[in-house]
């Protein structure tokens, strides 16, 4: 009965103690997945922050061309009123005398020259300013695209460090388990042996009580 007992507890003890690894790598998947969930919410958070900041850069350079078609919309009025003020200045010419229509033509003429040159000008300005535009938001959206293909690399980097990193977990859960498993087989052949070395104990004490009774019988039959 000692050793049964003695058996009893190795078993209750080693049960225990199994109890306690698995509390134990159960608490450890859990640390392991929410450490995982972190980094995913993170990379969330990176990912809208950047995507805030396009369109922020892109509010913006909307912004400024929206004002550089204002100012030149700006010019063009002013070049307009110019236009109209001098062709009522033309008609209020056209109303003196042939005289001074002659004198009037020539000046015309020399005044239209000069407003053709403003004009010309004017409208090669406008063409600079819109080229420079064009030029400065194909920049930006350039460099929108180079930041997007960045963001984008830094994406697949991360993803390909969380496969790696999932695949070191599984591996340490594959040895984990397996550790377990070759305990628990080691366990299941200490208990079988203990109970086989019980069961041949038990045998001999059976013949040695059986050897006894059968010699207490012969010493009977004698008296």
């Amino acid at each position: 009965m000692t050793a049964l007992q003695n058996l009893l507890n190795t078993v209750t003890a080693c049960c225990a103690a199994d109890q306690t690894n698995f509390n134990g790598t159960f608490t450890a998947l859990n640390a392991g997945f929410n450490g995982t969930f972190t980094a995913l919410n993170a990379l969330n958070t990176t990912i809208t922050n950047g995507f805030n900041g396009t369109f922020t850069v892109i509010s913006t350079i909307n912004t400024n061309v929206t004002n550089d078609f204002n100012s030149t919309m700006t010019v063009l009025q002013n070049l307009l009123n110019t236009v109209t003020a001098c062709c009522a200045a033309d008609q209020t010419n056209f109303n003196g005398t042939f005289t001074a229509l002659n004198a009037g033509f020539n000046g015309t003429f020399t005044a239209l020259s000069a407003l053709n040159t403003t004009i010309n000008n004017g409208f090669n300005g406008s063409f600079t300013v819109i080229s420079a535009i064009n030029t400065n938001v194909t920049n930006d959206f350039n460099s929108t695209m180079t930041s997007l293909q960045n963001l984008l690399n830094t994406i697949t980097a991360c993803c390909a460090a969380d496969q790696t990193n999932f695949n070191g977990t599984f591996t340490a859960i594959n040895a984990g388990f397996n550790g377990t498993f070759t305990a628990l087989n080691a366990l299941n052949t200490t208990i079988t042996n203990g109970f086989n070395g019980t069961f041949t104990v038990i045998s001999a004490i059976n013949t040695n009580v059986t050897n006894d009774f059968n010699s207490t019988m012969t010493f009977c039959k004698i008296c």
